[in-house]
């Protein structure tokens, strides 16, 4: 994720700590210890509180967030964060995660909706 940051090139001095401790809470909670959400959600509202634009922490806002929203909207937002993880630099296994999830709620919001070309260019 460090190296994703670093070579995005969305690194800026007034979010760059934050983005940091987003990336450590996310590992620990990946890594160590799943009980600590609230560490993670408090993070990620520290590094969006700084207007940060980065494609990794949009995406993790929608993933690991606590907003209660309609079901169009989280999958609209998880568009959006995949189109923006497509265009960086990050690993290919976040940018399948992120079209994963945004057909997961696209079916969700509309099981009938037409979901070819999400499914295409997550798979590819």
């Amino acid at each position: 994720m460090e190296q994703g940051y670093r070579d995005t090139g969305r690194t800026n001095a007034s979010w760059d700590a934050k983005v940091h401790a987003a990336f450590e809470a996310y590992a620990d909670v990946r890594r160590a210890s799943q009980t600590n959400w609230s560490a993670l959600q408090k993070t990620l509202v520290a590094a969006l509180a700084t207007a940060c634009d980065d494609p990794m922490i949009a995406y993790m806002r929608v993933r690991y967030g606590d907003e209660v929203q309609p079901q169009e909207k989280t999958a609209l937002e998880f568009l959006r964060a995949h189109e923006l993880l497509s265009t960086c630099r990050y690993h290919p296994v976040f940018k399948f995660y992120a079209g994963m999830r945004a057909v997961e709620s696209f079916r969700a919001a509309d099981p009938n909706s037409n979901r070819y070309y999400q499914v295409q260019r997550t798979t590819r």
